[in-house]
């Protein structure tokens, strides 16, 4: 049986290094945004300011988006200094430490 047009498409676009560099950067960085949000928050014990995430990834609005609707963090409205400001949720902290804990997020 052939592969349709879509599916070869999709086959071909997928195969790509581009690809598959954004198939990675998809998952990395919601955990690099989380590691280093749970990082700062506990140095602090404050809301960590956007612009003291790294935003060099196309995709770090949207993983900020995936990790407030997964429940990870909250999003607080900012101050004049930044838009928005991020917490870890309690879920987003007990992660957190298990990822720590598994050498995934540096201490």
């Amino acid at each position: 049986m052939s592969a349709t047009a879509r599916e070869e498409f999709a086959a071909l676009v997928n195969s790509t290094d581009v690809m598959q560099q954004l198939l990675r950067d998809l998952e990395q960085d919601p955990l690099r945004i989380l590691c280093g949000v749970c990082r700062e928050n506990g140095e602090t014990g404050q809301p960590v300011p956007d612009h003291h995430l790294d935003f060099s990834s196309y995709n770090c609005e949207s993983s900020l988006r995936a990790l407030t609707a997964a429940g990870l963090l909250r999003a607080h409205e900012g101050n004049r200094y930044a838009v928005r400001e991020y917490e870890p949720t309690e879920q987003g902290l007990d992660l957190h430490r298990r990822l720590r804990d598994e050498g995934v997020c540096p201490p």
